[in-house]
């Protein structure tokens, strides 16, 4: 029974301080909304960010699946060849499919971009040579295992240059990065600004109340 009292009283008081509090919050309408919005954008502004940043890795990925990998295959090599190494090439793991553009082919494109369809006409022979475009598999947040697969393709008898350009993906990649990490600091602050915010209105009352 003593026991039973003692947790009546416990709860009881409780229950009256928590009425009472309400009734003070509902009487000093102006300092409570200010506290409540304190508090809910110091909650709110890291959470908005995280969103926000975890949303632009996400596009950014996006971005990086369609980054192509263009192999310049020597002049002297011929079509047959080059076939050949594209048929080899298509059983990469890292390699989602390939694009075989002929000298023809890029002879037409160069001339319907360059514009210089008249002057390519006086041309004795076909100087471009025979270009493999690699569609690689890239997984998110992986721009340098991309730039491996350049260096490895690079490297192969047959081709002359390999070509990516993926230096604004690793630009972006550090943003994200740095920003993530500034995220968690600012959200320390933001976590310890509402500790104190909440401890000092909780001292301020207790003094009140004595």
């Amino acid at each position: 029974t003593r026991k039973k009292n003692r947790l009546r009283s416990y709860f009881g008081n409780h229950l009256r301080v928590c009425i009472a509090s309400l009734a003070r919050l509902y009487r000093q309408p102006a300092a409570t909304l200010m506290t409540a919005a304190v508090i809910a954008i110091a909650l709110a502004l890291p959470a908005g960010m995280y969103i926000t940043l975890d949303n632009v890795g996400k596009l950014s990925s996006g971005w990086d699946g369609s980054a192509q990998i263009s192999l310049f295959l020597y002049t002297h090599v011929n079509k047959q060849d080059a076939r050949k190494l594209k048929q080899r090439l298509e059983k990469h793991k890292h390699i989602r499919k390939i694009e075989l553009i002929d000298k023809a082919q890029g002879l037409e494109q160069f001339r319907d971009i360059s514009g210089f369809g008249d002057a390519l006409k006086y041309l004795d022979s076909n100087p471009l040579p025979i270009v493999l475009v690699v569609h690689p598999e890239v997984t998110d947040n992986q721009p340098d295992r991309t730039t491996g697969l350049v260096k490895e393709l690079g490297k192969n008898k047959l081709v002359e240059m390999a070509q990516l350009d993926v230096q604004w993906v690793k630009r972006l990649y550090t943003f994200i990065e740095i920003a993530n990490r500034s995220i968690w600091v600012i959200s320390t602050m933001l976590a310890f600004a509402v500790l104190l915010i909440i401890g000092n209105t909780i001292r301020l009352d207790i003094q009140n109340r004595r």
